[in-house]
């Protein structure tokens, strides 16, 4: 369909005419200048008014015209008039000012003042050609062709030209055959535009009375919130009308007072009744919240006398559904959104987790182990599972977590991060053989899984039995490398780096784009001094891996290769720049330049690493002692080097800091702290089978071997088993390493 929006000019005012040879179609025409108001139109019917114009000069011949905003008409002539003015008042005498004065006058219609300017400098300027033929064009602007004729004959004698004679023909012409006819013409009558606002009013009636209408009817409905608290999209259904909500999105919506019905998915349908005081509609001093999952944790700013609070709600229970008990949440507190201070904030963080440790921070325990269950029970698949189970459980027995897992370790497909949860649970509660028989009858059972292979190895208690069921879950589609990088892991925490890139590289084969498996693979490569395979793992043009690119290549010995990639991303800044050296100094062992770079990048723990180096055990000491919260890896590197400078004192205190400082995040790490507390020497299976950082693994080597020294071999040996990668404190470890007692009887084997 044609588009039926134009606009129009409708009205005429302050109308000025003449006639005149119009530029656009050469003829002889009336040329008009008029005021009118431009319209839109719908299929010529006016809708609203989009401004007021200036018309000038539109020829009634072709319709040709000049079109100008009348601000900027009204502007332009008013700076005209002015230069105009300046112009007589600077120099009165010159012809060229009375030209300008005259012609200026002619285009903008001022008839009186022109005869004026005539009469007293026509004579004047009596043998100039310009003022002349100004003159004469200005008569036969205003109609007067006679007396136009007399000044145009002047103006040809005094040597006015071809414009000259061309406007004495014109004027001659007007003044035969058309003048009847142009008198007749110049009687024109201005224009109304009153009935073009007739539609426009019309509309503006209809809006009041629909307006009005809403209004009756909003009486009879109030606001109202549909929350969603997930980061998953759901659907419901209120009153048979259906919703969807984004992830964390919230709408509003105008609820009808009365009985509503509520429906989520396959559970039961909820009814509940809303109704609210007319004095309290008019107030806005209730809120209805509607949040079916039971998942958002949202507050309403509260304005006192002093300054304005939050206060975080979790509404009186309206309704639950039945199953999972889904609430509805009501609310009796002032909301305006016109005042952000009175508007619902709802906490949506990007994760689950977050969300459970938000509901910490606000004290609510309770409510973070909620909602945790409820996301694993809407959502058991979530990429979250590992963490929220363990959030879920807290405070439970052993039976009621088995309950609750059991919805999960059911189902099918198979839920890895429930069963791995499960298992782990099991064996650390010393059900190792209950668990064992269980999942060695679901092997038996589901032969057809991978899954059920995998599992089952990871519980069963040779290591090369495992590893046949590993290998098993790999045939076929398998476990998509998981099986095969288990291995490899186990490998590479024991130090059996050769046999653990075999598997490495399988898991990879399988998986090339999961980044566990190609961070295990590059600390593999590393500790096997592999630095050309390396480098054909990572993209040295990526700014994000510049630092790591530079100690693979200097590793690998490409040092000019390494210094022209410092030179390309160091140049933003120094501190950068004398980062990334800090990194090929250390890997080659060149700690004066290593230390200095560190110091110059504003690095905080550089003046430690400074005096650690330099054996200034005391020194360090205050270095740690002057700020708090330091990492316990630390505390640990100090212990070492007081202890082989043989300064117990310092070595006690810093031991103490070390275990009170170790925060363990992971069962490997508390782990690592039994091993560290633990008063018998610990065996060097426990510490291989650390699932931990190789640096970390090194330190705590070294730290034992100090701790129980009568065997110092044994746990060196294992200290240089794990001390490959160059980073802090890798040099720190190997200076150790050549003060144990054992290197004055026999030099230890170098690193793999």
């Amino acid at each position: 369909m044609a588009n039926g929006f134009k606009s129009a000019y409708i009205g005429k005012s302050r109308i000025t005419a003449h006639y005149g040879r119009c530029p656009a179609c050469s003829n002889l025409a009336l040329l008009q200048s008029y005021k009118s108001t431009r319209f839109i139109t719908l299929f010529g019917v006016p809708l609203f008014p989009f401004g007021t114009f200036f018309i000038l000069d539109e020829c009634a011949s072709c319709g040709e015209r000049g079109i100008s905003k009348i601000r900027t008409y009204a502007k332009v002539r008013k700076k005209s008039m002015a230069d105009m003015m300046d112009g007589f008042a600077s120099d009165a005498d010159t012809p060229s000012n009375c030209a300008h004065a005259l012609r200026t006058l002619m285009l903008y219609d001022e008839v009186s003042w022109f005869h004026d300017v005539q009469t007293s400098y026509g004579q004047r300027f009596y043998n100039n050609a310009k003022v002349q033929h100004v003159i004469a064009q200005g008569l036969c602007r205003f109609g007067d062709y006679t007396d136009a004729i007399v000044y145009c004959q002047k103006a040809i004698v005094l040597g006015a030209g071809a414009p000259a004679e061309e406007l004495l023909q014109f004027c001659q012409k007007m003044e035969g055959c058309l003048k009847v006819e142009a008198a007749k013409e110049l009687q024109y009558e201005a224009e109304s535009n009153l009935r073009a606002y007739l539609p426009l009013l019309s509309l503006g009636t209809a809006v009041v009375v629909v307006f009005a209408g809403f209004g009756l009817s909003t009486l009879r409905t109030h606001k109202a919130w549909l929350i969603n608290g997930t980061l998953n999209q759901y659907t419901f259904l209120l009153d048979d009308k259906l919703y969807t909500l984004p992830q964390g999105g919230c709408r509003q919506v105008q609820l009808q007072l009365g009985r509503h019905v509520l429906e989520m998915d396959a559970l039961p349908s909820c009814e509940f009744s809303y109704s609210i005081p007319f004095i309290k509609q008019l107030l806005q001093r209730e809120l209805l919240i509607i949040n079916p999952d039971g998942l958002a944790l949202f507050s309403i700013p509260q304005k006192t006398e002093s300054s304005e609070v939050s206060t975080l709600y979790h509404g009186e229970q309206v309704h639950a559904l039945a199953g999972v008990s889904y609430p509805l949440f009501k609310f009796s507190r002032q909301e305006r959104e016109q005042e952000s201070g009175q508007s619902i904030q709802l906490y949506r963080p990007n994760t689950h987790v977050a969300m459970a440790e938000k509901l910490n921070e606000f004290g609510l325990s309770d409510a973070a182990q909620t909602y945790a269950q409820r996301v694993l029970l809407y959502d058991p698949f979530s990429d979250e599972a590992e963490a929220l189970l363990s959030i879920a459980v807290q405070g439970m027995t052993l039976a009621e977590i088995q309950s609750f897992l059991a919805k999960g370790i059911e189902s099918e497909p198979v839920l890895m991060p429930w069963h791995i949860f499960y298992q782990d649970l099991m064996l650390k509660d010393g059900h190792d053989a209950e668990l064992r028989e269980e999942y060695k009858k679901r092997c038996q059972s589901h032969p057809e899984q991978p899954e059920s292979y995998f599992l089952l190895g990871r519980i069963v208690e040779n290591r090369e039995v495992a590893f046949k069921f590993f290998e098993q879950s790999e045939k076929g589609a398998g476990m998509n490398g998981l099986g095969y990088h288990t291995i490899a892991s186990d490998l590479y925490l024991r130090g059996e780096y050769k046999q653990a890139r075999n598997y490495s590289r399988k898991a990879l084969i399988k998986n090339p784009d999961e980044g566990k498996y190609s961070a295990l693979h590059e600390n593999i490569l590393f500790a096997l001094r592999e630095f050309d395979d390396l480098l054909t793992l990572i993209d040295l043009e990526n700014p994000a891996l510049t630092e790591k690119a530079i100690l693979y290549l200097t590793c690998a010995g490409y040092h000019r290769e390494a210094e022209a990639l410092i030179s390309a991303h160091g140049n933003t800044h120094p501190a950068i720049g004398a980062q990334l050296n800090a990194s090929r100094f250390y890997a080659t062992g060149n700690l004066t330049s290593y230390l200095s770079c560190r110091m110059e990048a504003g690095h905080p723990q550089a003046q430690f690493e400074k005096l650690l180096y330099n054996n200034q055990v005391a020194e360090a000491h205050k270095e740690l002692s002057r700020k708090e919260n330091h990492a316990w890896e630390e505390h640990l590197v100090l212990y070492c080097l007081a202890e082989s400078l043989e300064n117990k004192t310092i070595s006690s205190i810093h031991w103490t800091r070390a275990l009170n400082e170790f925060k363990p995040t992971s069962r490997a790490q508390f782990l690592a702290v039994e091993l560290l507390k633990a008063e018998v020497v610990p065996q060097a299976e426990s510490i291989e089978m650390l699932d931990m950082d190789v640096r970390q693994k090194a330190l705590i080597c070294m730290s034992l071997a100090y701790r129980f020294p009568e065997h110092h071999e044994v746990f060196c040996r294992l200290s240089e088993k794990y001390n490959f990668t160059p980073r802090h404190p890798q040099l720190f470890i190997k200076t150790l390493q050549r003060k144990c007692p054992s290197r004055k009887k026999k030099q230890l084997r170098p690193a793999a």
